[in-house]
């Protein structure tokens, strides 16, 4: 599949989407609300990404300090939350104690 179908295929799958919440019991603000929530949730997993590449980055070059491996949550919030999981996905604990699950890409 190029990207062009790919993306099509995406913007296709998004409208089926839009139009089913709208055609469902879904309030506007519910369908909203989830949209930013699903945006939100995608941001947060890339910085979760981002903080561990920078400190990984960090300790190759030199910088060996391993405490965070021990220290609370509080330090690094989102030290424990990467799960590695043998079906596949990545998954990580939101503040809300939700779960949120990615599939690998297959890239």
């Amino acid at each position: 599949m190029t990207n062009d179908e790919y993306k099509n295929y995406s913007l296709g799958k998004l409208n089926e989407f839009v139009l089913d919440a709208l055609q469902s019991e879904a309030t506007p603000d519910e369908i909203y609300n989830s949209i930013i929530k699903t945006i939100k949730d995608e941001l947060n997993y890339h910085d979760v990404c981002k903080r561990h590449a920078e400190k990984l980055l960090n300790m190759l070059q030199g910088d060996r300090d391993l405490g965070f491996m021990t220290s609370g949550l509080d330090e690094y919030p989102y030290g424990e939350s990467i799960l590695s999981a043998s079906d596949d996905t990545i998954s990580f604990k939101t503040e809300n104690d939700d779960v949120i699950t990615f599939p690998k890409s297959t890239y």
